[in-house]
């Protein structure tokens, strides 16, 4: 039998000992929705690496490593919340992206 991704989730959260329906957090304007506030547009380089939690000089391995942490916790079918997990995918591609520029540019010479 095949469960519903909402009861999936409900259950994962009931074996960790917390609420099964989590209460929906208040949305703040000028927030993001992943819990951060960054100092940076959304979008930028320093705005991906501030949500991954990572310093400006983050090599690629660094980089994917961070997303994969935060991936397991906030993943909609680990009971994570959906915005958080898309913030963290879009701050992976903008950080990778950034990180991998300059090796690009150094084998194109």
């Amino acid at each position: 039998m095949e469960a519903d991704a909402r009861w999936a989730g409900a259950w994962v959260r009931v074996l960790r000992g917390d609420p099964p329906w989590p209460k929906p957090r208040p949305r703040t304007a000028g927030k993001e929705s992943s819990g951060h506030a960054p100092a940076a547009p959304a979008g930028s380089k320093a705005w991906a690496l501030g949500v991954l939690g990572l310093a400006p000089a983050a090599t690629p391995e660094e980089i994917k490593r961070a997303f994969r942490a935060i991936a397991l916790r906030t993943h909609p079918d680990r009971g994570g919340d959906d915005a958080s997990f898309i913030d963290a995918k879009r701050a992976h591609d903008v950080a990778l992206a950034a990180a991998e520029a300059p090796r690009r540019r150094r084998r194109a010479r």
